[in-house]
């Protein structure tokens, strides 16, 4: 071999080698940033998680208020907590949909108490969870985007190769049913 042989040969391989880099680079960072959005999710759903206990509190202070709402709500807030802990994002989805579901209740029912629905800490609490909840919606669509772009990136030639040799994961998606992808208006429940 001639030195010009040897030198193309090295300049071969040494492109390759960036090649495979930059490919593992971009895979490590998609993965990454899929995690980063969900942690972003976590961090409102949290603090939504936050405010539900006050808001249970302040509905408690309405003797005649039906506690089997409550006692439902608390149960979700707690189902969300756990799959959120776990990771889980089929878990979340489905303890998400109850939660929605219950905080709708909560909502249909306090229209019954005029002066709760008066009450400045419920009203606060009420704006409070309606912006989390838009927020919400928000870091889910990017949560969203995130994963189709991990996706993509796994499952496509080469990368796909380096993603199998290094056990990179397709990621799922955080899906709600059609009506849990609306915000929860809780200003129409209170409308008089």
């Amino acid at each position: 071999m001639t030195a010009l042989g040897i030198m193309i040969g090295l300049l071969a391989a040494f492109v390759l080698l960036m090649s495979l880099v930059s490919m593992y680079n971009h895979l490590v960072l998609v993965k990454h940033n899929v995690q980063r959005a969900f942690a972003d999710i976590a961090v409102l759903l949290r603090q939504r998680h936050q405010e539900l206990p006050k808001l249970v509190e302040v509905c408690k202070q309405y003797s005649a208020f039906e506690q089997g709402v409550l006692e439902r709500l608390t149960k979700a807030r707690a189902e969300v907590a756990r799959s959120l802990d776990a990771g889980s994002i089929g878990g979340l989805a489905r303890a998400e949909r109850g939660l929605r579901a219950e905080l709708a209740r909560l909502f249909a029912v306090a229209e019954a108490y005029p002066a709760l629905k008066a009450h400045e800490q419920f009203v606060h609490l009420q704006s409070r969870i309606s912006a989390l909840e838009t927020a919400i919606a928000d870091r889910r669509e990017f949560y969203n985007e995130t994963v189709r772009i991990n996706n993509v990136a796994v499952r496509s030639f080469p990368a796909v190769l380096m993603a199998m040799a290094c056990r990179f994961e397709m990621a799922q998606l955080l899906q709600f049913e059609a009506a849990q992808t609306a915000d929860v208006d809780l200003g129409r429940s209170f409308a008089s």
